[in-house]
């Protein structure tokens, strides 16, 4: 297969990249033009494009691509560059592929961070049924602009016809990202605090995240589903 990774420079997405060449797959790499390409995108095509722009994916980088997966986005602040790297990426990201008419299987990794936590009881087991916040203005910019960029995505496969399947990791952690805020803080080499003693934290090894992401892309069970 021929794939297409955005956000291939980040965490998961380098992750994910080596998955795919094991699998043997041609891949394409997005990578911001200011971002040094990590040593594990070695033996991918690496493209160099910043989406927030207009057409910076152009009818070349996705020619005989069969699967697109979108891992490209932002958890930092301030809101702003959150929306422009979530949001607005992702209009132009998919305004390219309604030009290019491309028509393969894209997967959106998306987050856990979009389920209505605020409207379950306690113990509720949360699972791909769960229901989607109702009220993203009352969460984090995090949750609500991937909120509104699985909106954008739902809308454009109706519309442009090509396969989706959404995949919503919680939070993923390996090599690299020991600690983070849902676990806890590390606090120099010998101490660490941990939040929330009694929580089921919604943990994901990056590897294991990686696999089911390439999964994703190619088994036939997964075209349309969560």
């Amino acid at each position: 297969m021929r794939a297409l990774v955005t956000g291939a420079g980040g965490f998961l997405g380098r992750a994910l990249v080596r998955t795919l060449l094991d699998a043997g797959d041609d891949v394409r790499a997005v990578v911001r033009p200011s971002s040094p390409a990590p040593a594990e995108l070695d033996s991918a095509t690496v493209v160099r494009a910043d989406l927030r722009k207009p057409g910076a994916i152009g009818p070349q980088a996705l020619e005989g691509v069969d699967a697109l997966y979108h891992l490209a986005a932002s958890l930092m602040p301030p809101w702003r560059s959150m929306f422009e790297a979530n949001v607005i990426a992702t209009e132009h990201l998919l305004a390219s592929l309604a030009a290019a008419g491309w028509r393969g299987r894209f997967v959106h990794v998306s987050t856990f961070a979009v389920y209505g936590f605020n409207q379950l009881p306690a113990g509720t087991t949360v699972d791909e049924d769960t229901p989607l916040e109702p009220e993203p203005a009352q969460r984090d910019d995090y949750a609500w602009t991937k909120l509104l960029q699985e909106r954008l995505i739902r809308a454009a496969a109706a519309e442009q016809g090509f396969e989706l399947t959404i995949v919503r990791p919680g939070a993923v952690y390996g090599p690299g990202r020991a600690w983070q805020h849902r676990i806890g803080r590390q606090l120099g080499e010998r101490a660490v605090v941990m939040f929330g003693g009694r929580n089921h934290l919604p943990l994901s090894y990056v590897e294991n995240t990686a696999s089911l992401i390439s999964a994703a892309g190619r088994h036939p069970a997964a075209a349309g589903e969560v």
